[in-house]
């Protein structure tokens, strides 16, 4: 019996297909118009040149690198020139010192100032010789470690004592390369920059030595410091003090830091310890004015009875700034003179100085003076000088106009906070609050 096989084809089931995506039409492009491509390069061109507009001042507010260091450059030279012409060797200066140098260091010029030119301060004078000139100049032979200049000077007293002038005839008479350091000469809005500049301050004073760094104002600097302060105020004034520190390891620099205040009392304590030898400036008495007034007016034409006894006697409480700006106001009245007579020669009289005194006006609050005076100190007193055109009126060139107004200045002195505001020796208006600073 055999086996019967059947073979059928079995339909396959049909399976509905997925429907199929078709991308939309895609939309027409537009034609490209001039006035389309027109205003796309514009405004390409406009974003093009605005970046080189902001570039460019960027890089206008910036220092000039290379004319800050030929500047620098060029003030070394001619200091060296001036002062150390027998000097053997080069002096290589880094960008930061080229810049200091050409910011702070002052040349000596032809008349600099020296000792006989301050009035006054003999005994001050006679201190700052044994602290400083002596101890450079004979230390050979003295033959003792414990003789040495002193690395900090702070001088101290009412404004318009001749501060400045006193550092600057240390500097002089020493034959001291003289670097006076401004706040905005380490203040930089860059970071790490206020740092460079304090380490430039001291190697460029060594490499100039003997150097005296001169700090005007020093308590801005070396404020007292409180745990509120700014960081980075902290870290300069750290550093400052640590080269200054650096001083006293490295005696054959001789390199001084003197400071001029007249808040000694708001300075920090250590900053006060640097200070090895300090110096109270104080007002001139009357034989310091008559000294003063002798210097100012050496070179003046005077008349022949001109007395210089009698204005310092009538001075009472007057700074050297103070006393120059009288002598200014009485030479200005001699020129006014001679606008009206050419013809006749003309001098200053003891009677224009005189005059010019209530042009002055005098404020002193008898208070003990609180940049940490001596005991019987008064606080000095605040100048206020009112205008040269204003007090002889309009008509300034006609002598009767002085008579008009003599009685006006007067007035003023004795009612200053009425009308008009006191200025500081540069004209620059201030708050009338703001007494004796």
């Amino acid at each position: 019996m055999g086996n019967n096989f059947s073979i059928q084809r079995v339909q396959k089931p049909e399976i509905p297909s997925l429907p199929t995506w078709t991308p939309p039409p895609s939309p027409p492009v537009p034609q490209s118009s001039p006035k389309l491509w027109i205003l796309d390069a514009a405004i390409k061109l406009g974003s093009i040149l605005l970046t080189i507009y902001i570039a460019k001042r960027l890089l206008s507010s910036l220092p000039s690198t290379n004319e800050t260091n030929d500047e620098g450059l060029t003030k070394v030279k001619e200091f060296l020139k001036r002062r150390r012409p027998n000097q053997k060797g080069s002096i290589r200066l880094t960008p930061w010192e080229m810049y200091i140098a050409s910011t702070s260091l002052i040349l000596p010029p032809p008349n600099a100032t020296s000792f006989d030119d301050i009035g006054g301060l003999e005994s001050i004078k006679l201190k700052i010789i044994e602290a400083l000139l002596l101890p450079l100049r004979m230390a050979n032979a003295a033959q003792s470690a414990l003789i040495k200049p002193a690395s900090g000077v702070l001088l101290y007293g009412p404004p318009g004592t001749g501060k400045t002038s006193l550092a600057k005839a240390i500097a002089n008479e020493a034959d001291y390369s003289f670097i006076n350091v401004k706040m905005s000469d380490i203040g930089h809005k860059w970071h790490g920059d206020s740092e460079k500049s304090v380490e430039a301050i001291f190697s460029l004073a060594r490499k100039l030595s003997p150097s005296i760094i001169f700090i005007d104002e020093v308590d801005g600097l070396f404020r007292q410091r409180h745990s509120e302060d700014f960081h980075l105020v902290r870290r300069v004034i750290s550093l400052f003090m640590s080269e200054w520190d650096g001083l006293e390891t490295d005696q054959k620099k001789n390199v001084v830091v003197i400071g001029a205040t007249n808040r000694q009392t708001e300075i920090d304590e250590a900053a006060l310890r640097r200070f090895g030898s300090v110096f109270y400036i104080p007002m001139p008495d009357v034989i310091a004015r008559e000294s003063i007034l002798r210097i100012i007016l050496k070179k003046e034409p005077l008349d022949p009875l001109f007395d210089h006894k009698a204005i310092a006697q009538a001075t009472t409480n007057f700074s050297g700034a103070h006393l120059r700006n009288i002598c200014e106001i009485a030479a200005r009245a001699r020129l006014r003179r001679l606008f009206q007579h050419p013809d006749q020669p003309t001098t200053i009289s003891t009677q224009d100085l005189l005059d010019a005194i209530p042009l002055v006006s005098i404020r002193s609050t008898g208070t003990p003076e609180t940049a940490g005076a001596p005991a019987g100190a008064t606080r000095p007193p605040t100048i206020s000088i009112v205008d040269y055109v204003q007090v002889y009126n309009v008509n300034m060139l006609q002598p009767q106009a002085q008579t008009q107004t003599s009685a006006q200045p007067q007035a003023q002195a004795q009612t200053p906070t009425q009308t008009q505001e006191p200025c500081d020796l540069t004209g620059t208006a201030r708050a009338t609050t703001n007494m004796g600073v």
